[in-house]
């Protein structure tokens, strides 16, 4: 036999194998473990199957100050380490992932920090990721679209942008357009 819990919402349930003689008298709500569940004869079976039933929240992400946009100079030789909190993420597994602003992936860090020195220049995005079973998102994939996990995974619910800007200094002159003073 198979049994669907897709409607069931989240919990956590048993599935037990029961033998009777008669008429069952199972309902919704009795304690089988202590129940009169037959007229006749009956027996459970000595073990049962755990039906964990999760819906994973990415929750939301911020920097460990509060930010949820921050702009840095990559390439100057100073790292740029940033860590990262989440707040309400639900799930068994967490992570953070690295998007471009088109929310294909382009890293996958270890933790909770991230050494943005050396990243190059541009804008990207960073947010949490709850799931469950195996991580299976890889760098390259598109994280709003395909697949991130073997079973349930959710997103936060927002993401860092993180800007890796050269500073430019431009130039300066004189109001009356000489070079000199």
């Amino acid at each position: 036999p198979s049994f669907n819990v897709e409607g069931a919402g989240v919990g956590n349930c048993r599935i037990w194998s029961f033998t009777y003689q008669g008429n069952a008298t199972l309902s919704p709500g009795l304690d089988i473990t202590t129940a009169t569940l037959a007229d006749g004869c009956f027996e459970l079976s000595a073990d049962f199957v755990d039906v964990i039933r999760t819906v994973p929240a990415g929750g939301t992400v911020a920097t460990d100050f509060g930010a949820t946009e921050i702009s840095l100079c990559p390439s100057d030789g100073l790292d740029d380490i940033i860590t990262f909190v989440s707040m309400g993420a639900e799930g068994d597994n967490f992570t953070f992932v690295a998007t471009d602003t088109n929310n294909v992936i382009v890293g996958l860090p270890d933790g909770n920090m991230i050494n943005f020195e050396g990243a190059g220049f541009g804008t990207c995005r960073v947010w949490g990721l709850s799931y469950s079973g195996t991580l299976i998102a890889a760098v390259g994939d598109t994280a709003s679209v395909e697949p991130l996990a073997t079973d349930c995974f959710g997103l936060s619910d927002n993401f860092v942008t993180v800007n890796r800007e050269q500073p430019l200094g431009g130039t300066i002159g004189l109001l009356s357009g000489d070079e000199e003073g």
